[in-house]
């Protein structure tokens, strides 16, 4: 598996040749390819002022929560990007916390303003790279 800066070194290059307007790094279980549509994120508002973390990808508890208006990514227009997203990094271990990682773009930035710090929600995002 690649390192933070080798993720990050790739990352940038990959989103200096993208012709999206919007484009943001995404790390996820499920296996994609390049081209394909990502799918609207669930959003994750939190219960009594503490957020949960999401359930499980795909079971009934996470299809319960409501969807995001577009797929969600760490910006990486801010120059925090690579701190930000790697932050997991840390917390695993020295492991990656999703099986792939992924450049996304797209041309509608649907961010609420109640987003996460370095978060972008790309409406109709589609996979412009897959890095792992």
């Amino acid at each position: 598996m690649p390192t933070p800066a080798e993720v990050a070194e790739t990352a940038e290059k990959i989103a200096e040749s993208c012709e999206c307007a919007y484009v943001g790094i995404r790390f996820e279980d499920a296996d994609r390819a390049v081209g394909d549509f990502c799918g609207d994120s669930r959003q994750n508002h939190p219960v009594d002022g503490v957020y949960q973390d999401l359930p499980e990808f795909g079971s009934a508890a996470y299809l319960a929560f409501p969807e995001a208006e577009g797929t969600c990514a760490y910006r990486m227009d801010d120059n925090d990007w690579a701190q930000i997203a790697f932050a997991g990094w840390a917390l695993k271990g020295g492991g990656w916390f999703a099986a792939h990682c992924y450049i996304i773009g797209g041309d509608n930035d649907r961010t609420a303003a109640d987003a996460d710090e370095g978060e972008i929600v790309i409406a109709n995002a589609r996979v412009m790279a897959k890095i792992f």
